[in-house]
């Protein structure tokens, strides 16, 4: 039997918010979360290991930035059935 995943509270909220708001860099997501840089940057960390969100670097200003979007879900899906 497979055991599924588990996904935390802060997990599950910050999926939302990058859903609602693609292309948000972690300073972005920070600011509507109302958390700090540290804690919105290790809840993506998680979430890009469990292949649900992913990001892009980018340059704005002379400034490097990381910008998150969600996983589309046919990659998500395909990646099941790999593992399968």
């Amino acid at each position: 039997m497979k055991s599924k995943e588990v996904f935390t509270e802060d997990e599950n909220k910050l999926y939302e918010t990058v859903n609602k708001h693609p292309d948000s860099s972690i300073y972005g997501l920070a600011d509507r979360m109302d958390w700090s840089t540290g804690k919105t940057s290790h809840v993506l960390d998680r979430l890009e290991e469990k292949n649900l969100v992913e990001s892009e670097l980018t340059v704005e200003g002379g400034r490097s930035k990381r910008k998150f979007k969600p996983v589309p879900w046919q990659k998500i899906t395909e990646k099941e059935k790999i593992k399968v």
